[in-house]
């Protein structure tokens, strides 16, 4: 009971927010008893930029990032009077774009580790985004050798930063950013590209 899961829908262009409730809660006529909605967040754009086309959500289901066609958002989970659930999405920092050797694949996989900073070490605490990280994959990057971008978001910039050099592909058609994961921790990173190779990497630890 109360565990968070969402689900892209791509081709209208959104992304709904659910959760699970206990048996003394379940609404017999509603057509999924056992499922509350608690929010959802469209593109402007329609489905024309498949927007939720890949999706990343922490253990606690706090933060939410969406892949999109050629770009990125985040987003978490705050506490809302008007929301009947309670809760709803806000957005956390600005969309981060590809560049245009990146194409419309940036975005096609995107991956986040588990919130690990509240305030005063509190897990019922509202979350803090300071230091967050995310991984995005651009498969098609500079004729398909493909990367893997992380980035930081900085409370001070509030925006999210590069946080160290891409993972670059090293041949045409590797597609590196196959696939992405970053560990709970997010103290590092694995990848695989279209050959079938996995690539793990160690990145800088939180301070």
């Amino acid at each position: 009971s109360g565990l968070r899961f969402a689900v892209g829908y791509p081709s209208l262009g959104k992304v709904s927010l659910y959760r699970f409730i206990d048996e003394e809660n379940i609404d017999e006529t509603s057509s999924r008893p056992n499922i509350e909605f608690i929010d959802e967040i469209y593109s402007k754009n329609g489905g024309d930029d498949m927007f939720g086309q890949s999706l990343s959500l922490d253990i606690f289901a706090n933060f939410l990032v969406v892949g999109a066609k050629g770009y990125v958002r985040a987003y978490w989970l705050q506490a809302s009077s008007s929301s009947l659930a309670g809760f709803e999405l806000a957005p956390a920092g600005d969309k981060i774009f590809g560049e245009e050797s990146d194409g419309e694949e940036f975005g096609s996989v995107v991956a986040s580790g588990r919130v690990v900073r509240h305030n005063g070490g509190c897990p019922s605490c509202p979350f803090v985004l300071d230091k967050q990280r995310i991984a995005i994959s651009s498969p098609a990057y500079d004729n398909g050798r493909g990367r893997v971008l992380l980035y930081q978001y900085s409370e001070d910039e509030k925006s999210w930063q590069p946080l160290v050099s891409p993972i670059e592909g090293e041949a045409a058609g590797e597609g590196m950013g196959h696939t992405v994961r970053i560990s709970p921790g997010m103290g590092s990173v694995a990848t695989s590209s279209s050959f079938g190779e996995v690539r793990a990497f160690e990145i800088l630890p939180l301070m």
